[in-house]
């Protein structure tokens, strides 16, 4: 009685061991995923995909690339060489499905990262989903798994339509640098007040053929201390390159002009949008704002004066135009035909001579020549 108690008891123990091998495999088989490989150090986890975004949508005919955003975990830097791949299969798929039937795949090459810190990393080649109309599944996966394998993974959907309308900004392009006559103020462009400004801004836009959209372009000047709105104009577009990628365009805003002075926000960019079957999909890079500073300042300085005849010389001589000044703007704001006079003052302080000479035109950071005549004579004149 006692022999077969023990046996039982043997068998039992033997079992639950068993039970828990099983388990311990299991657990291993659903976190090593077909595409990975053990092991890595440290912890990298990725926490989302940065483009295209989880359950946006894609243009089927556009090549994009995959940014994902990784976080380390771990108290020391990660590894250099950390391969990041990437699968795309058509439809609603599970991970794992995913990596081992998927219709395109890549790598994202994943840098150091310091401990704690969250970056981006993109994929070195492109996907197209050659004209797939519906949903598609994304999965990131680690080559090799982690100390923390359940982070190594990330799947997402996409919807890739053959409806695709977007208009996004150039944010690369300074919209002030193509316009006249602007002044600079420690590398920073200066407008002037009551002056009238023609801006023109550059974006892209992905619009399927036979997609319509009527697009509000315009500007918003606000008040840099509080965000107060101050004024605005809006001006709307229809006709933009439709041909199933991104293409650039070039749009003249509504003419800008203020009547003061002092630092103030410009925003400016794609406020609004009506299409047919959509309107632009994704708002979020299509207002960009820049800080401006009006400034109506005027400065014109004496740089130089000397004799016409020979520069280096210290006597003047009689007659017409005998001496040469160069004049030049500091200021913010451009003048016209301002005069500048030239007096010739003997020992008593009796202005006994003068001439005049017409700046004409001088924008900021220019300069004139003028030449003016000396009409009186003497050993003790200024």
């Amino acid at each position: 009685m006692s022999a077969n108690y023990a046996r039982l008891e043997g068998n039992r123990k033997s079992c639950y061991s068993f039970v828990v091998l099983l388990l311990i495999s299991s657990i291993s088989g659903i976190l090593m995923s077909p595409g990975s490989k053990a092991s890595s150090s440290g912890d990298l986890g990725i926490i989302d995909s940065e483009m295209p975004t989880p359950d946006s949508f894609i243009a089927a005919y556009d090549s994009i690339q995959f940014t994902a955003l990784i976080e380390n975990n771990f108290n020391s830097p990660s590894p250099s060489n950390r391969i990041l791949n990437w699968y795309v299969c058509e439809g609603v798929k599970p991970t794992n499905v995913c990596v081992t039937n998927h219709v395109d795949n890549g790598v994202i090459n994943v840098g150091i990262i310091l401990p704690g810190e969250i970056m981006s990393f993109t994929s070195n080649d492109y996907f197209n989903p050659q004209g797939f109309s519906g949903l598609m599944t994304v999965v990131y996966q680690f080559d090799q798994m982690d100390f923390n394998p359940s982070d190594d993974i990330y799947s997402f959907s996409v919807n890739s339509t053959l409806e695709f309308v977007d208009l996004k900004l150039d944010y690369s392009t300074d919209i002030l640098q193509s316009l006249d006559d602007l002044a600079t103020y420690n590398g920073e462009f200066v407008l002037n007040s009551n002056t009238t400004y023609n801006i023109s801004i550059d974006g892209f836009s992905n619009i399927c053929g036979s997609c319509q959209l009527n697009a509000t372009f315009g500007w918003q000047l606000l008040n840099f201390s509080d965000y107060k709105m101050l004024n605005h104009s809006f001006v709307n577009f229809t006709s933009f390159p439709s041909s199933g990628f991104y293409k650039s365009f070039s749009k003249i805003l509504p003419s800008f002009s203020h009547n003061d002075t002092g630092l103030f926000i410009l925003r400016y960019g794609i406020f609004n949008s009506e299409g047919n079957p959509n309107s632009d999909m994704f708002s979020n890079n299509n207002i960009n704002e820049i800080v401006i500073n009006i400034n109506d300042e005027i400065d014109l300085r004496v740089v130089s004066f000397y004799p016409t005849h020979n520069p280096s010389s210290e006597t003047y001589y009689y007659g017409e135009n005998m001496v040469t000044s160069q004049i030049s703007s500091f200021g913010n704001k451009t003048v016209n035909d301002v005069t500048i006079l030239l007096e010739i003052i003997n020992s008593d302080g009796i202005t006994i001579g003068d001439d005049t000479c017409q700046s004409g035109r001088i924008k900021p950071n220019e300069f004139i020549y003028c030449q003016f005549d000396i009409t009186a004579s003497g050993p003790d004149v200024t």
